[in-house]
């Protein structure tokens, strides 16, 4: 998804760390991780003017952490999340509604002209 995102918009590079290899995610994991990666990058590619990415995913003890932060714009998140709920969008809570599917936590930070970061944390499978 990463390499497809850039050779559409080749302005914006994409970092990639991930500490972890795939089968220790969880299957159900799996897509509701890269449902969010996704929509983060379409945000950013309509919204942020960010020409930076960086996308990481690792795992500890306290469980699986994933982040996808830009160096774009930034926004006012309380604004935002009015807007889309006016709109009927479901980009930042669809986010957040999958990140809470598997028991994760979801957050948002982002400041004016100086980008976001989106984080989401779900604990280890029992």
């Amino acid at each position: 998804m990463c390499r497809e995102f850039e050779e559409i918009y080749n302005d914006i590079g994409i970092d990639t760390r991930l500490e972890i290899q795939e089968n220790e995610v969880p299957e159900p994991l799996k897509i509701i991780i890269y449902r969010i990666v996704q929509e983060s990058l379409n945000n950013i590619a309509k919204h942020s003017e960010a020409d930076a990415v960086q996308i990481t995913l690792d795992s500890t003890e306290a469980g699986f952490a994933l982040a996808v932060t830009d160096n774009g714009c930034g926004f006012d998140l309380r604004t935002a999340l009015d807007r889309e709920s006016h709109a009927g969008g479901m980009g930042l809570g669809g986010m957040q509604e999958r990140a809470e599917l598997y028991n994760g936590r979801f957050e948002i930070v982002s400041d004016k002209g100086k980008g976001t970061t989106i984080r989401a944390f779900w604990p280890p499978p029992s």
